[in-house]
């Protein structure tokens, strides 16, 4: 991740808080290019970097920079929701082929999960410690 974007960020998610799942996962970059974008566009200034600090410099120029963003919210939430549709669709072909396991992996992998941390919780409640464990 470029610095100016990981140097961004925080900052971003304090100006717009509403907009803070933009700035996770695998789109973080992008979410945060897209919204230097509009605070070059909102101040006139090319250089994303000092384009930032005239927003956080002059709460008026902040208002703006908010209300450009949340105008743009739409394209925005499209844009951070579209991997959860691929995600979607992958489940559905998934649920939809003759292989039984395939179909119901994720019933068995939370299955087991949920014994193992059962096993792990009665152990470490009931069987008791050693004392050169201990020390």
């Amino acid at each position: 991740m470029a610095p100016l974007i990981a140097a961004a960020i925080p900052v971003l998610a304090d100006l717009i808080p509403d907009a803070i799942g933009w700035f996770a996962g695998d789109k973080a970059e992008s979410a945060a290019e897209e919204v230097l974008g509009i605070a070059s566009q909102v101040t006139g200034i090319g250089n994303k970097d000092e384009a930032l600090e005239a927003i956080k410099a002059d709460p008026e120029v902040a208002l703006k920079f908010k209300i450009a963003v949340m105008n743009d919210k739409y394209r925005l939430d499209e844009m951070f929701l579209a991997d959860r549709k691929d995600a979607r669709e992958m489940q559905e072909v998934a649920l939809k082929q003759d292989d039984l396991f395939s179909k119901r992996f994720l019933n068995y992998f939370a299955i087991g999960w949920s014994l193992f941390a059962a096993a792990y919780m009665s152990a470490i409640t009931f069987i008791p410690i050693s004392d050169a464990a201990e020390g």
